[in-house]
């Protein structure tokens, strides 16, 4: 990814910057034109043919060669260096330990698997949400896994995807911090989101397809490049489109960046085309999958013969939003009462967590800062999203996982405007901060590696998933569908899988499944 996306960024950098490395710009802008290939290449073409790696690997070839041509860079081997050297190496130690840890993430079991499984035997099925309406989702993060899940056994993307996306920004932002040549204040807000970063390293879901914690990566990586690199206005509205087409709950993301990236009479062409293509993708696989081009949103509804009846897509997104409520057996009597029946429970349990804590610290902080050293471009951006996202998250569906990350940047950003408002010099400021950041490890990070179950690593973790027992049911046109026995989980069971079986289900083609699903 990094060949591929340095190739790209040359297109759209003058000359006279040719000649550096841009290191993880590269690869993030790799991976945006690996995700928008994927999308494409999915809608026409299961993940799993080699044509996918054959025109990978032409896009490797032909950036690779073109790399040759930049200037060599010395490496200054200092003190610095080999700071940032060690620390990443454990960094990497770190993630591939708790990569390969046993897969019980809930949603993995409930659609991901699922979901890999699909983009992997079948190129996009029109209807398929009909059969499983959380297939509906789409985030293209189930692309992604399915394509680093090639060539190894069903499932094992599980223990790659988020490692690999997570230690990427964990390394991106020590590169950062280490190199003294950027400004103070912006690795100083860097500094302060490692132990978020670490946190999500540790907790447990790394070794999942959670694509919550995907989408915490690429806000992550958003960040990184709006701070370090603002010039890189391409970059930076591809990946904040990138962060909506992984969880919709981003959307303020790229609002606001467009918002602010966009300049009708500069580079308006080049600036726009990766963020077109990503959600024209996306939302073409979403029209094909559900009906819905943004789905579970019923807007811009389509009347495909396969498109979902538009109560059962009303009823997907007022089921999520009554869970996030009250989860428990009568969640969805939270639907039918007032913020008074439902707010006290959801209170209880949200007030302990460390969003709340850190909504709580922000807030005033924020406010009082407002009226002091005037405040950049970039900050706008950066509290108008997470403000905006929040509030979203309330509003919507009150499950503060959906959001997460937008809390801790919010804080950060707190913590950065104390620091920037000090009347001292800026390596006390650095200094201090990194006394604050160990403080935040402390009290946040090492708790969360010590489990009170069983080890996060096993010997037979890489050969062990959860088995999901199930059973055949047979449709009105006598295609046998498998369902599990308890609960809604398919896991990794054959396809096709539902939960939710419905026996009006009908096929496009009689018992063709690549030709997909109608109701």
């Amino acid at each position: 990814m990094f060949f591929v996306g340095r190739k790209l960024i040359a297109l759209f950098l003058s000359k006279k910057n040719d000649a550096r490395l841009f290191i993880f710009p590269s690869i993030w802008s790799g991976f945006v034109l690996l995700m928008i290939f994927l999308q494409f290449f999915s809608l026409f073409l299961p993940l799993k043919n080699y044509l996918v790696v054959y025109i990978w690997s032409v896009f490797f070839i032909v950036s690779l060669f073109s790399f040759f041509k930049f200037k060599k860079r010395k490496i200054n081997f200092n003190f610095s260096f080999f700071s940032f050297f060690f620390v990443s190496l454990a960094t990497i130690i770190l993630g591939l330990y708790f990569s390969t840890g046993i897969v019980n993430h809930y949603d993995t079991y409930l659609y991901n698997f699922n979901a890999v499984a699909w983009n992997r035997e079948f190129s996009v099925i029109p209807g398929l949400a009909n059969l499983h309406s959380r297939l509906g989702f789409n985030s293209s993060f189930n692309l992604f896994a399915t394509f680093v899940e090639f060539g190894t056994k069903a499932g094992y993307s599980a223990f790659i995807a988020n490692g690999f996306l997570l230690v990427t920004v964990a390394l991106q932002y020590l590169h950062h911090i280490f190199n003294s040549k950027i400004k103070v204040n912006n690795r100083l807000f860097l500094l302060f989101l490692l132990p978020f970063i670490y946190l999500a390293l540790v907790e447990g879901n790394l070794s999942s397809l959670s694509t919550d914690l995907a989408m915490y990566s690429l806000a992550l990586s958003w960040l990184g490049t709006l701070l370090v690199y603002p010039e890189f206005k391409f970059l930076i509205l591809a990946q904040s489109f990138l962060i909506l087409v992984f969880k919709l709950s981003g959307v303020f993301t790229a609002i606001f960046s467009f918002i602010c990236a966009i300049d009708f009479k500069k580079n308006f062409s080049k600036t726009i085309l990766l963020p077109i293509l990503v959600i024209f993708a996306f939302m073409t696989r979403n029209t094909f999958i559900s009906g819905y081009p943004l789905y579970p949103s019923t807007l811009l509804k389509t009347n495909f013969v396969w498109s979902m009846p538009i109560e059962k897509a009303k009823n997907e997104a007022l089921d999520i939003k009554a869970w996030a409520r009250m989860p428990g057996n009568d969640y969805m009597s939270s639907l039918d009462h007032g913020l008074a029946y439902w707010w006290p429970a959801w209170w209880q349990r949200a007030s302990l967590t460390n969003e709340i804590k850190i909504l709580f610290f922000s807030v005033p902080v924020l406010i009082f800062s407002a009226f002091l050293k005037k405040w950049s471009k970039e900050e706008l951006l950066i509290l108008m999203t997470c403000l905006a996202s929040i509030c979203l998250i309330f509003y919507q569906a009150p499950d503060l996982r959906f959001g997460r990350v937008f809390f801790w940047i919010l804080g950060a950003l707190a913590l950065f405007r104390i620091f920037v408002n000090l009347k001292i010099s800026d390596k006390n400021k650095f200094n201090l901060s990194l006394l604050v950041t160990l403080i935040l490890f402390i009290k946040f990070v090492f708790p969360a590696i010590y489990f009170k179950h069983q080890p996060v690593f096993s010997l037979n973790s890489l050969n062990h998933f959860k088995k999901i027992e199930y059973e055949v049911k047979m449709s009105n046109e006598g295609q046998e569908i498998y369902t599990p026995i308890i609960g809604d989980q398919c896991g990794n069971s054959p396809l096709p899988c539902t939960p939710y079986f419905n026996e009006n289900l009908e096929f496009i083609r009689k018992n063709e499944l690549k030709h997909g699903f109608k109701l």
